[in-house]
Formats: structure tokens, C-alpha cells, sequence
């Protein structure tokens, strides 16, 4: 089983996202801001991000502090 947490802070996207792959036996976390992600990134032993590059807290690639 893969481990997938979706980035997104429309909470309505991240609900679709992971409706689908729960469905399909993944294993799904989501997050809304950049403090979450910290958390799970440093906590979870993650297969794939998928990351809305728009997110507070991010900007481009890279967290600002």
C-alpha cells in the first residue's frame, strides 16, 4: 500500500483527491498549509506528495519561513 498526501488548500480538491485513492487502497493523508506538511514530511514515510505549488506557505518550489 502506497502513502499519498495531497496539498491543496481548497479543501473541496483535497476531498476529491482522496476520495478516489482511498477507494483504490491507498493510504492518504492531506494537508492545507505549509506548517502541516512539516509535520507529515518529518513523521510519515511518504511514496508521493501531490502539491498545489500555490499553497500558503509555499511559494514556488520552496517553503518560506
Amino acid at each position: 500500500m502506497s502513502n499519498i498526501l495531497i496539498i491543496d488548500d481548497q479543501p473541496y480538491l483535497r476531498e476529491l483527491f482522496s476520495h478516489d485513492l482511498i477507494k483504490q487502497a491507498y493510504k492518504v493523508w492531506s494537508a492545507a498549509d505549509a506548517e502541516s506538511v512539516k509535520g507529515y514530511l518529518e513523521n510519515s514515510n511518504l511514496d508521493l506528495v501531490l502539491l498545489e505549488l500555490s499553497v500558503q506557505g509555499f511559494r514556488g518550489w520552496g517553503m518560506h519561513k
